[in-house]
């Protein structure tokens, strides 16, 4: 189990941490020093996996950057999986990411959808059509959302003429998102959501949904 009272270890100048736009760099950032191990780390393109603690809190993290392809999305959607079963917070990180429909996306789809356990999401690149879905975007009912200044949520996978983008302020304004964050405030805002989420499964107002209660 999660737990929700884990002892919160401080990083050293994490107060002035400035992320990485590499999504590899930023689950380095993100997690407690030396709390990193790699799932299939040479198992597919496009979507990396690793069981990590944040703040001392069990999670599974999935940082998806370029194309990911069909034996990315199988990865993912074991990982997803183990984790559901294993009752570990999932935290999705979405950089530059794109992908197109195949039957190994739907099965990490429905792995997202059907999963209970706590599901951030982080955007800081620009996440294309299928692939910003399949990671936890918001129809997949995150618990939270959120994404960093420059980031994008772009409608389509640019098959069609007319790609519409949203920019973080758009995403935060009709709430695809629910907050804009900076790059140095990650860590702690990833850590107190975790922490909300768990927190609201603990008590009795759940409402049928897997999203914490929002005001």
């Amino acid at each position: 189990s999660s737990g929700i009272n884990a002892e919160w270890p401080l990083r050293p100048g994490e107060e002035k941490c400035s992320f990485s736009s590499d999504v590899s760099q930023i689950v380095a950032d993100i997690a407690d020093e030396g709390n990193v191990l790699k799932f299939k780390e040479q198992f597919g393109a496009g979507i990396q996996c690793a069981f990590a603690k944040l703040g001392g809190l069990k999670v599974g993290i999935l940082a998806g950057e370029g194309e990911i392809d069909g034996k990315g999305a199988l990865k993912a959607s074991n990982f997803v999986q183990i984790c559901q079963q294993t009752d570990i917070p999932l935290i999705f990180i979405q950089g530059d990411v794109t992908t197109s429909y195949t039957r190994e996306l739907a099965s990490l789809m429905r792995s997202v959808a059907i999963a209970t356990v706590p599901k951030i999401t982080l955007v800081t690149g620009n996440a294309a059509g299928h692939a910003y879905l399949a990671m936890c975007g918001g129809g997949l009912l995150p618990d939270l959302s959120y994404q960093w200044p420059g980031a994008k949520v772009t409608c389509d996978d640019g098959e069609s003429d007319d790609v519409r983008s949203l920019d973080a302020w758009d995403c935060s304004s009709n709430m695809v998102c629910d907050d804009v964050i900076l790059p140095g405030e990650t860590r702690e805002t990833l850590r107190l959501s975790l922490l909300a989420a768990l927190a609201f499964r603990n008590t009795d107002l759940r409402t049928g949904t897997n999203s914490v209660l929002k005001f």
